[in-house]
C-alpha cells in the first residue's frame, strides 16, 4: 500500500522509480508474517538502488520490519541522515546488531546501489558493489513476526522518518546472494522484471524476490 509516493521517471532501470518526499511518504509492503525470514538467521538479501535527494531527518529506511527499539523484532537497512548506510537486527537478549557504513558512502543526487545480506553469523552491507562493512552476530538471532512493514521511512521507538529521495529495483531474496550476484545487481546486469511473491519458493534464479517500480 503506498501512501505519498508517486512513480516518476528518471529511473535507474526501466522507465519509473518510486518518488519520497521524505516527509510522508512511504509503501507499507505484505503482511506481519511475511518477512520473518529476514531476521531469523536463516539467510537473506535486500537490496535497493537509492537516490538521495538531500537531507532528511533521522534514518531513512530503504526496508524496515524493526520497531526502532531492541524489545522488537524484525530487520531494518536504511541511511543515517549523514549518508551513512546501516543494516540491523536483533537478537533474544534484545541487544542491537549493527552493520555501519563509517564513510557517509551514500552522497546526494546519485543513484547508489545498496544491499545487505544476513544470516545466523553476520551482516554484510555493500555499497555499490562492494563489501563495505560486515558485523558478527551475537547470540542468537530473534525470530516472529513484526507489525513494522515499510518501504521508504524506519521507525525510532516513537515516530517515524522518511527518506528523501527515491527507490528502484529493489530486491528481498531468501537467501544470501553470492559476491558475483551482487556484482551483477551493482552493474544493471539484472532488470526489475519480476514483481515480489511471498508463495515463491524458488530461491535459485536472481531475479526472485524482485519489486519492479517500472
Amino acid at each position: 500500500v503506498a501512501t505519498g509516493t508517486t512513480i516518476e521517471a528518471g529511473a535507474k532501470l526501466g522507465t519509473g522509480a518510486y518518488s519520497l518526499n521524505g516527509t510522508s511518504s512511504h509503501v507499507t509492503v505484505g503482511s506481519t508474517s511475511d518477512w520473518n525470514f529476514v531476521h531469523d538467521g536463516s539467510g537473506a538479501t535486500v537490496s535497493a538502488w537509492v537516490y538521495r535527494n538531500g537531507s532528511q531527518t533521522g534514518n531513512g529506511g530503504i526496508f524496515v520490519t524493526e520497531g526502532g527499539q531492541s524489545t522488537t523484532t524484525g530487520f531494518g537497512l536504511g541511511i543515517r541522515s549523514g549518508g551513512n548506510a546501516y543494516a540491523r537486527t536483533i537478537n533474544t537478549s534484545n541487544s542491537w546488531q549493527v552493520c555501519e557504513d563509517t564513510s557517509s558512502s551514500v552522497s546526494t543526487g546519485v543513484w547508489h546501489h545498496i544491499l545487505a545480506t544476513i544470516d545466523s553469523t553476520s551482516i554484510k552491507l555493500y555499497v555499490d558493489g562492494t563489501l563495505n562493512s560486515s558485523h558478527t552476530i551475537s547470540g542468537t538471532l530473534k525470530s516472529g513476526n513484526s507489525s513494522y512493514r515499510a518501504v521508504g521511512r524506519a521507525y525510532s521507538g516513537s515516530a517515524w522518518s522518511y527518506l528523501n529521495g527515491k527507490l528502484d529495483d529493489m530486491g528481498i531474496y531468501s537467501r544470501v546472494l553470492t559476491a558475483t550476484e551482487i556484482g551483477k545487481l551493482a552493474n544493471n546486469n539484472q532488470s526489475a522484471t519480476k514483481g515480489f511473491d511471498s508463495d515463491d519458493t524458488s530461491t535459485n534464479n536472481i531475479a526472485n524476490g524482485k519489486f519492479s517500480f517500472n
